[in-house]
């Protein structure tokens, strides 16, 4: 390998670790807020799962993209039939909560951890996603600037 060569190979991983890419095998953690509790009470999604739907499951769709973060927050877990999600989350100062909505490559909801609104307290959530998940939306009931950190292999 020339040095040209190498320096650029080095430029790249590094670039991919800062963007929040992983390497193969290895698992990257990655940061989202969500800026506001959910807007709507006893209800299956806020305006960032509803825009997200709309959007048919499409995070650079205009009708989805600004949303991101307003009331939930969307992690595209890959195409690999099984992932491992590790999700914590903290907030400055409210308590908060957050649901867990899984969707498959065809944008079907396909199960909800607290699914249905309800009041909860659920703050992280640890282990394998239900088989043949691609997105996670997670939603934010209570509190506000809720940060994110999540790990997904």
């Amino acid at each position: 390998m020339t040095r040209r060569g190498l320096k650029a190979a080095v430029t790249g991983i590094a670039l991919a670790m800062a963007v929040g890419l992983w390497l193969p095998g290895a698992a990257a953690s990655t940061i989202g807020t969500i800026a506001v509790g959910h807007p709507v009470t006893l209800a299956p999604g806020g305006v960032t799962e509803m825009a997200f739907y709309r959007a048919n499951c499409n995070m650079s769709s205009s009708i989805f993209a600004p949303t991101q973060g307003k009331d939930g927050w969307v992690i595209d877990l890959g195409s690999s039939l099984s992932h491992t999600l590790s999700l914590t989350s903290k907030s400055a100062g409210d308590a908060h909560s957050l649901s867990f909505m899984f969707y498959n490559s065809s944008c079907m909801l396909m199960f909800g951890v607290n699914q249905y609104g309800f009041p909860t307290t659920r703050t992280s959530y640890s282990g394998s996603t239900p088989a043949g998940s691609r997105w996670v939306v997670v939603n934010g009931f209570r509190g506000a600037d809720i940060e994110l950190t999540y790990t997904v292999s």
